[in-house]
């Protein structure tokens, strides 16, 4: 209840029942004397010996209480004393025996003294130790797809969690480049696929090498094969084969024409893959070399094996017997004397016992054959007596074009009567030596 002063127009000072003197300070009553020192203090007094109300007073010094603090809550500029009842029902006891169905909201940082910071920061979080980088940071955006996880941590252990930036640096990427610094290890049967429908490029700086694996996994001493730049030009790849090369029941195709360079080695066929192999077929520069059989009738011949059948007469490749009963052979006689031919052609003679002459002409020009042209000359003993010569007719390899030769009596065989161009004749002749 208020006390009542009285109007201060009429009374502007009047001393009250408590022995309090008042005096009207234009707005407001202010204390002027105390009648009675004994009951009352002066103002000055209240100031050192009581907190103000108002807020404006320091206090220093402990604050004893036997009873407790009562009331609801003391502000001072944002900083509280909470009664009992405000902090049972607002905050979190930190040796955590009480729950809270509010939101628990931090505004800095929540320490763990030694170890890590939990900190808030805008609409991330972060935890990150004491003196050290951030190891794990949540952000959040309007949506979930506006919101990251972020971890900074070590990945070495089994149950560390793993970032984007670890599974790109260890792991194989499926679009872009991809760069592999170490052994890439395929354990699937189908290790590569490539589904792209154009052509598609495996670059290699230096040589690529392949590798087939023993059976303890480990590498043999050579390659299956390496694919990298031609050494003598570098606009070619290359292709080098290892040790060793198997065909298996497979097909080449030759789309063009195949060049062998064998700049000093040779090439050889063996008759199996063991120690004692035989060399049935070398090829060097020089010359090609046959250690194979040359008994049957498709083999390849050696000078060896033709020398040795000469010697032996079983050069014969034709054997006739003539109208006068005897036989002759055709025994690799062949004369190019005076041949005006540049081509591979063959000549080749023989007589019988009879005095028959028997001659094959293979005529071979690299221009077209002309009249005039010698295709060789006979040896004594086998030449028509003279104004008797022989004239046969022989026909290029196209059947369509035809020439005559005729043998002189010194011998040679001439072309007299070409009917068209060519380069190659063939024809052959038997004639008597006798001149009766």
């Amino acid at each position: 209840m208020p006390y009542p002063f009285p109007d201060p127009a009429v009374t502007p000072e009047f001393e009250a029942e408590n022995g309090i003197t008042y005096i009207w300070g234009g707005d407001k009553w202010v204390v002027k004397t105390f009648t009675s020192p004994t009951n009352y203090i002066t103002p000055a007094v209240a100031d050192t010996e009581y907190v103000r109300i108002d807020g404006t007073s320091t206090m220093t010094g402990n604050l004893t209480t036997t009873a407790g603090v009562y009331g609801m809550n003391l502000f001072s500029n944002n900083k509280v004393v909470a009664t009992q009842e405000y902090v049972g029902t607002y905050a979190v006891p930190a040796a955590g025996t009480q729950s809270t169905t509010s939101p628990f909201e931090v505004s800095t940082a929540i320490k763990h003294t030694g170890y890590n910071y939990f900190q808030k920061s805008g609409n991330s979080f972060y935890i990150s130790c004491e003196s050290g980088p951030t190891i794990f940071g949540v952000s959040t955006g309007s949506s979930a797809a506006e919101s990251a996880a972020n971890y900074y941590g070590k990945c070495t252990a089994d149950n560390h969690i793993v970032n984007k930036a670890y599974l790109e640096e260890n792991t194989l990427s499926k679009t872009g480049n991809l760069t592999i610094s170490g052994t890439a290890k395929f354990t699937n049967q189908t290790a590569l696929n490539f589904e792209y429908a154009g052509d598609q490029s495996v670059l290699t700086k230096d040589d690529l090498l392949f590798f087939g694996l023993k059976a303890d996994n480990s590498k043999p001493s050579w390659e299956a094969c390496k694919i990298g730049i031609d050494p003598n030009n570098e606009n070619f790849s290359a292709f080098h084969a290892g040790k060793r090369f198997y065909w298996e029941n497979t097909y080449t195709y030759l789309n063009g024409s195949l060049r062998n360079y064998l700049n000093g080695w040779s090439y050889d066929f063996r008759n199996n893959d063991t120690s004692s192999s035989v060399v049935v077929l070398s090829i060097s520069g020089s010359a090609v070399t046959y250690n194979g059989s040359t008994t049957g009738s498709t083999s390849i011949q050696t000078k060896e094996s033709v020398d040795a059948a000469i010697s032996s007469n079983l050069s014969t490749y034709v054997q006739e017997t003539d109208t006068l009963g005897g036989s002759y052979l055709f025994q690799n006689h062949a004369n190019n004397v005076g041949s005006t031919l540049d081509g591979f052609f063959l000549f080749e003679y023989s007589k019988s016992s009879s005095g028959m002459v028997n001659i094959i002409v293979n005529a071979v020009k690299n221009t077209s054959i002309l009249n005039g042209d010698v295709v060789g000359t006979l040896p004594e003993g086998y030449r028509p007596t003279a104004g008797r010569w022989p004239v046969f007719t022989l026909i290029n390899q196209n059947k369509d074009t035809t020439a005559q030769c005729v043998v002189t009596d010194d011998g040679k065989v001439t072309f007299i009567q070409v009917s068209g161009a060519s380069t190659k004749f063939t024809g052959q002749l038997t004639f008597s030596t006798h001149s009766g």
